[in-house]
């Protein structure tokens, strides 16, 4: 354990599981449940100095509030107010139809907080797109399997909070699809699209997320969700941008100079890799959150810096100068009623949301293997402003599904093809003794035993002194000849190389199945509620017989 008392995972230990049954979980279960236990008792937030510990109070008791709106959103009841005392363990996606190796951050959260008396707290990330409406499933096409996305529509440009969810006539035909194509019909599929064709709520995001609570419900789990634009419509987390907004050049810097180290670290030259640095010039400073209005896609949020400083949105000139002097807390409330008055969202990018997180609401946040890495970037922006690096952990599973249709075991394609090479430069493996030894092979048989024999004279002849020009250009034709007996001697046992042919291609087909029906990134509940049940006990037995590894 790190001497600040938190914890973050070693990038030296992050791989991708891609074996059935492969889990991830870094730090060690031992190692996390030390760190929430020690942070019994500490108060919100990691930074001591104000007015951080009073906006962390501020942002805890805000998302405590949006817990419960959408708790009562889910007609489920919300969680007790003595929760604010406990620590809080959060992880949190994009609004998708995701992979069990994704959904096991939820899992951890669960299981962790169940040991240590903690919250957990799943934050839907519902300012990024949706792309696909719906999920991909495994189908048959002749002999052979395929991945194929079954939609109920088209992606949309604009923020997941703003999407409506998918009429009752259009999910009970999406469903429909989904069960026509699809090889597999679990019955956990079938729990989870029953959950959705039931639910009413006319929002994407409260549809999607009621379905999966309930299906986490059902499975024991007690994981809150919240959708992130809650979060962002309160004071704490206006004052967050505000502290942006006034500190936007200097911050801006270390985001772009940590960002730059991370690159140069790991040879990273794409300069849109793992995310574009801020734009700054002397007029604009780029800061890193979207905003956009109603029913209108994202934009990146830029400061004017010339003269009266404002924000810049399409066509439109926000002026925040009257709010960069005095408290913080203070000033937040109204930037807020601005920019509710201007229908204007602002919303965190990928390093701004964990950032706050970590720094405010979290006691551990869990990430899966993209967001632990380019939390590196993070951790060096926050120990240039804040000196301070709050926990976090990595999990992710391989966890895959069985066959879709019992694929077979067959021959590795790469052998059978050395052994048709093989047979094609060998042809007298094609013929048994007797028909080698007379018939229309045993005379080609012999005229390709003498070129060889004349080929292998050139080469001793060549042999210790320099090559000759014209032993070359003999061998030359020599093995042109050869090559042509070959091919005629393979005409001559049509069915060897025929059969050799086939079994190339069923190998071939049977590989490309497999692969197919070991996707990794299958929606979770294409898995039976077994195998569900069985991810989440390896994950308990990862908490329990975890060794430090210290």
């Amino acid at each position: 354990m790190a001497p600040s008392g938190s914890v973050w995972p070693r990038s030296s230990r992050i791989f991708v599981p891609r074996r059935h049954g492969q889990v991830l979980l870094e730090p060690t279960g031992t190692v996390l449940h030390q760190a929430v236990i020690a942070r019994r008792g500490k108060s919100a937030g990691w930074i001591s100095s104000e007015p951080w510990p009073a906006l962390a109070a501020v942002a805890r008791r805000e998302l405590y509030e949006s817990l419960c709106a959408h708790a009562r959103l889910l007609d489920i009841p919300p969680p007790p107010a003595d929760v604010l005392q406990q620590p809080w363990i959060i992880t949190g996606h994009q609004n998708e139809f995701y992979h069990a190796g994704v959904w096991a951050k939820v899992l951890l959260a669960d299981r962790l907080a169940r040991w240590t008396g903690a919250l957990a707290i799943d934050l839907l990330v519902d300012h990024d797109r949706v792309d696909p409406f719906g999920f991909v499933v495994p189908v048959r096409e002749g002999d052979r399997l395929q991945k194929k996305l079954v939609r109920w529509d088209h992606a949309s440009p604009l923020p997941a909070e703003q999407l409506s969810a998918p009429s009752a006539a259009v999910r009970r035909a999406w469903i429909e699809n989904i069960f026509a194509d699809s090889l597999v019909r679990s019955d956990a599929l079938e729990q989870f699209l029953g959950f959705l064709a039931e639910d009413s709520q006319p929002r994407f995001v409260p549809w999607l997320s009621c379905a999966r609570r309930r299906f986490e419900i059902s499975l024991g789990l007690n994981v809150w969700h919240v959708p992130c634009s809650r979060l962002c419509e309160g004071v704490a987390w206006t004052a967050f941008v505000l502290a942006w907004l006034r500190e936007a050049r200097a911050w801006s810097g270390a985001y772009n100079a940590a960002l730059e180290r991370y690159r140069a670290a790991r040879r990273i030259s794409d300069p849109g890799r793992p995310m574009p640095a801020l734009l700054r010039t002397d007029q604009h400073i780029e800061l890193p959150f979207w905003i956009y209005s109603d029913n209108q896609p994202r934009a990146r949020l830029m400061l004017d810096d010339t003269g009266e400083p404002g924000i810049l949105y399409s066509d439109r000139w926000l002026p925040v100068a009257s709010f960069l002097a005095g408290e913080l807390i203070a000033a937040a409330p109204r930037l807020h009623e601005e920019l509710v008055r201007q229908r204007l969202h602002i919303r965190p990018r990928a390093l701004t949301l964990t950032m706050f997180i970590r720094l405010h609401l979290s006691d551990l946040f869990i990430h899966g293997i993209g967001g632990a890495l380019y939390d590196q970037i993070t951790d060096e922006i926050l120990q240039s402003i804040f000196q301070v690096c709050p926990s976090y952990a990595c999990i992710s599973a391989g966890w895959l599904l069985p066959p879709a249709d019992a694929v077979a075991s067959s021959p590795d394609p790469a052998r059978l093809r050395a052994q048709r090479h093989h047979l094609a430069h060998n042809p007298q493996l094609l013929f048994a003794p007797a028909a080698a030894a007379s018939g229309p092979a045993a005379k080609l048989l012999r005229e390709r035993q003498a070129m060889i024999e004349r080929i292998n004279i050139s080469l001793r002849e060549d042999r210790g002194r320099r090559r000759d020009a014209s032993n070359r250009l003999v061998r030359g034709e020599l093995f042109r000849r050869l090559h042509a007996i070959n091919e005629r001697l393979g005409e001559l046992a049509p069915g060897v190389m025929q059969d050799i042919e086939s079994q190339i291609v069923q190998a071939d087909i049977a590989r490309e199945n497999a692969a197919v029906a070991a996707w990794r990134e299958y929606f979770l509940a294409l898995h039976s509620l077994e195998s569900l049940r069985e991810l989440l006990a390896r994950i308990d037995d990862q908490m329990r017989h975890a060794d430090s590894g210290e």
